[in-house]
């Protein structure tokens, strides 16, 4: 089986010349064809539901959640029991006590990290400690630029020394030099 559907233009839009009844409205339209299982489940999906009905459904969850909490308290009863039996049985090792100890100083810290006073007294002690790490940097920085200055004047005397030894040997050679050409020019 298949359905067709046809839409028919809303009031006030037609076209300019004068409608010649329905069989003008369906030319113009489109046609949607679909499965009758496709139209069922459209169909079972769109339900009316009355004023009436819907207080109806309201008032029967509300019953069926009360009818779960009813006959979850007994269960939650005997949790309770159990817990308290276990709690007299079993004394807290010391392991545990210094655990709860610990857990308690835990959330007691972190109430105290809330209060706006502990929170600016942390921004302080922050900017402190960045204060610190930065003046440290800084004089890090100067010691750095003092070596390398040092480093600079010692390599400056190194070359220096050097110069004067190659002007030294130079002399030295320019004398060998003239000291045989003055033997070269005697000896002639």
């Amino acid at each position: 089986f298949f359905f067709f559907f046809f839409f028919q233009a809303e009031d006030g839009i037609r076209d300019v010349e004068r409608s010649r009844g329905l069989g003008d409205v369906y030319k113009r339209q489109d046609a949607i064809l679909i499965r009758q299982s496709e139209f069922q489940r459209i169909k079972d999906s769109t339900k009316i539901v009355g004023r009436q009905q819907e207080l109806e459904e309201k008032q029967r969850l509300r019953i069926a959640r009360e009818k779960e909490r009813e006959a979850a308290e007994p269960l939650k009863q005997r949790m309770k029991e159990l817990d308290i039996r276990k709690a007299k049985k079993v004394p807290l090792s010391l392991f545990q006590q210094c655990e709860n100890e610990s857990l308690l100083e835990k959330a007691r810290k972190a109430a105290d990290e809330s209060l706006d006073e502990v929170k600016n007294m942390n921004t302080l002690i922050h900017y402190a400690k960045c204060a610190a790490i930065r003046e440290k940097q800084l004089a890090e920085a100067k010691e750095l630029e003092k070596l390398k200055k040092e480093d600079n004047k010692k390599m400056a005397m190194l070359m220096e020394i050097e110069r004067l030894k190659a002007i030294k040997l130079y002399e030295e050679n320019e004398r060998a030099r003239m000291q045989s050409q003055k033997q070269g020019i005697s000896q002639s």
